[in-house]
């Protein structure tokens, strides 16, 4: 089985919970009964088992913050034989705003990709008058998009769309607290979503007027 797929989707109460939605190729053998998605917070150490039939999706609500989830899909028979996980995919949604976090010493990339300390600064910042910076390192090179949700689920701004990134720590990426169309946005907390082929990153975004 390959082409495993995680994606986030912010729910109106994200303060509470995250919905990430998992996908996959679907299987062509005609024997297929069905899907089961594994995940737990350890890699490769499942602790949670769903059995989603055939549908090759599925949607799964996080309720913790600051705790990276991992996800692998199998398939089975109608004979009750199961295949080997998929490849492994992983998500963490960052709870904490930090004030104005120091970007160094700087930590030793994560080797499958984003690494842990992934954050923005300043946080917060004042929309239209400053700019806030998003930090992030690769092991190596990797298309890497970057978008704002506001808490209504609603897609705000698209800071890198799939942009070639190289291996190292990046600060390059910045938003100024303003909409595609250029206006600035209404104070609160949003939402800033870092993926790469296999990672994903949400970070919390304080803006001040």
């Amino acid at each position: 089985m390959t082409g495993l797929l995680a994606t986030l989707i912010y729910l109106p109460a994200l303060f509470l919970s995250v919905e990430t939605e998992i996908s996959w190729s679907a299987n062509s053998e005609s024997d297929l009964a069905g899907y089961k998605i594994y995940y737990g917070k350890a890699s490769r150490n499942y602790d949670q088992v769903i059995d989603v039939g055939k549908q090759p999706g599925y949607s799964i609500t996080l309720t913790e913050t600051n705790v990276t989830y991992y996800f692998a899909v199998t398939a089975y028979d109608s004979s009750g034989n199961e295949s080997a996980f998929s490849e492994e995919v992983e998500a963490i949604i960052e709870g904490q705003v930090d004030p104005d976090p120091d970007p160094d010493p700087d930590p030793q990339p994560d080797p499958t990709g984003i690494d842990e300390k992934v954050y923005n600064f300043p946080n917060p910042f004042i929309a239209g008058q400053q700019e806030t910076h998003i930090r992030y390192s690769l092991q190596e090179a990797s298309p890497v998009t970057i978008e704002i949700f506001n808490v209504n689920n609603e897609l705000v701004r698209t800071l890198e769309n799939e942009t070639e990134k190289s291996a190292g720590t990046h600060t390059e990426t910045i938003w100024n607290g303003q909409t595609e169309s250029g206006e600035n946005v209404p104070h609160g907390i949003y939402y800033g979503r870092i993926m790469t082929a296999n990672k994903i990153r949400i970070i919390k975004i304080a803006v001040l007027r």
